[in-house]
């Protein structure tokens, strides 16, 4: 599904809830570069919570969990390059 999609597109931007390292997105990205980076004019954006321990304050957490002040940027970025 992912590969057709990125057929289509030729973009891949992953969004999801986990660290950006060791996360679900890592393992998406590996497999694209394993089995369609020929189809990609763009590298791979990801969007997700940042490597840090998980705060106390709830509006602190938003901003790790929730990354969508920088989903915007990703977005125009991928569609950009």
């Amino acid at each position: 599904l992912v590969l057709s999609s990125i057929a289509k597109t030729n973009r891949l931007l992953i969004l999801h809830e986990a660290n950006i390292t060791g996360g679900v997105g890592s393992e998406i990205s590996a497999y694209i570069n394993e089995n369609g980076f020929e189809l990609l004019d763009a590298p791979i954006k990801r969007v997700a919570s940042i490597d840090t321990p998980v705060p106390f304050s709830a509006a602190i957490e938003n901003e790790v969990y929730l990354p969508m002040s920088r989903l915007e940027n990703s977005i125009i970025e991928t569609i950009n390059y």
